[in-house]
């Protein structure tokens, strides 16, 4: 899991994410948000599952592919997130994600 480094934060922060099962390598990749100019902040759609504009919202799509979504983490509300993922992300994967989505970082 690979956050890029964004000290400014005048951007949203890429996401990317590698592992293997089995002989397969795997390599997904945050879909980038657009700027919305009535909520004046970045937005990705989240279909009704995600209520509040965060940081820490992201999807992850191969080939940057916004219509095959593989995980969907965003915030419902304040300290209740919700997250959606598939194969081939395992349930394990997911949390392990999402918990590092939700980890302080810290310039140093």
């Amino acid at each position: 899991i690979g956050y890029e480094t964004n000290l400014l934060g005048d951007c949203p922060r890429r996401v990317t994410v590698d592992f293997e099962r089995g002989s397969t390598k795997h390599h997904f990749e945050n879909v980038a948000p657009r700027w919305d100019k009535k909520l004046k902040s970045y937005a990705l759609p989240f279909f009704g599952r995600v209520k509040k504009a965060s940081a820490k919202n992201f999807q992850l799509v191969v080939n940057n592919d916004p219509n095959t979504i593989f995980l969907m983490f965003g915030k419902i509300s304040k300290d209740v997130f919700c997250l959606d993922y598939r194969g081939p992300i395992a349930p394990l994967d997911a949390m392990a994600i999402a918990l590092a989505a939700m980890a302080k970082k810290r310039a140093v």
